[in-house]
């Protein structure tokens, strides 16, 4: 299995580092996070799936994946997805209900 693997050492080589312009789309979409540790991280993944999430999507990681590497990536979008939709929806519901009350 030729995965994107990220070791501890790498993860320290994959500061998900944004520009401006992502950050912000990033926090409105509310993708972003803390964890325990204080480590930034995707809703819904830890630090290492993460680094590794963001390692596929940056752009000189974008060349032809193995079948592997893609349902990796689809992997851990659909954790991170389900994670952040739920959050989402929580906000939608405390909206109308402080509109109801």
């Amino acid at each position: 299995m030729n995965l994107i693997t990220i070791s501890p050492v790498s993860l320290e080589l994959y500061k998900m580092d944004f520009s401006p312009a992502e950050r912000a789309y990033l926090d409105d979409m509310r993708m972003l996070s803390t964890d325990s540790e204080g480590r930034e991280v995707f809703i819904g993944l830890t630090a290492e799936e993460s680094a590794e999430f963001y390692a596929f999507t940056r752009p000189e990681n974008l060349e032809s994946k193995s079948s592997e590497e893609r349902d990796r990536y689809l992997e851990l979008h659909e954790k991170h997805e389900k994670a952040r939709l739920q959050i989402v929806v929580a906000e939608i519901e405390a909206r109308h209900d402080s509109i109801r009350n």
